[in-house]
């Protein structure tokens, strides 16, 4: 039983993503307590046009065009998705 619990566990998370990087990004989570978080994705490679995105407690995706996690978690522009405007519902 014990092997069969650790295949399931193998299909609960990406291990390329747990490891930080996926799809010519690096992922970062941090300001993790009971209720606060960011976590942003910044390009593997700087300079390359690609946008950094980040998100936080409240939920909105943002996106910053310079690539930089630090413009995006100050001032980043929500993205769209599809024909609609990603924002969390109100509370």
């Amino acid at each position: 039983m014990q092997a069969n619990n650790r295949q399931a566990g193998a299909l609960l998370y990406d291990r390329e993503l747990a490891s930080g990087k996926k799809g010519g990004y690096i992922f970062a989570i941090s300001g993790c307590d009971g209720s606060h978080y960011k976590i942003v994705a910044e390009p593997a490679v700087r300079d390359s046009g690609q946008r950094a995105f980040c998100s936080d407690e409240g939920g909105t995706i943002r996106a910053s065009a310079d690539g930089k996690a630090t413009t995006c978690l100050a001032n980043g522009e929500s993205v769209q998705q599809g024909n609609t405007l990603y924002a969390p519902p109100a509370d």
